[in-house]
């Protein structure tokens, strides 16, 4: 079965809410987020740090594995594909 670790938070000094989610598995994961009670988030946006179980950094190849911006189209349901081996930190403006 697929898995995705989630942690949701808010900060109020930035009004942000903050969704942090792991993917631990070979497989890319397509979710919905619900952002039905969430009516006054206006912009999203994401970065993600993904790679192979076997990827490292070197010197010929330092930004193999490196944290990548994305942009979030916001809706009261967000559609989003977590890639395989990723780490990713979803952050929804007010």
């Amino acid at each position: 079965p697929f898995a995705l670790d989630v942690v949701a938070a808010t900060d109020s000094a930035r009004s942000e809410v903050v969704l942090y989610v792991i993917n631990p598995t070979s497989s890319a994961i397509a979710t919905n987020i619900c952002m039905n009670h969430a009516p006054l988030l206006k912009t999203a946006k994401a970065i993600v740090l993904q790679g192979n179980l076997s990827d490292e950094n070197t010197p010929e190849q330092p930004d193999k594995i490196a944290p990548k911006e994305i942009s979030v189209t916001m809706a009261p349901t967000v559609k989003h594909t977590f890639a395989p081996y990723s780490y990713t930190v979803m952050f929804f403006d007010r």
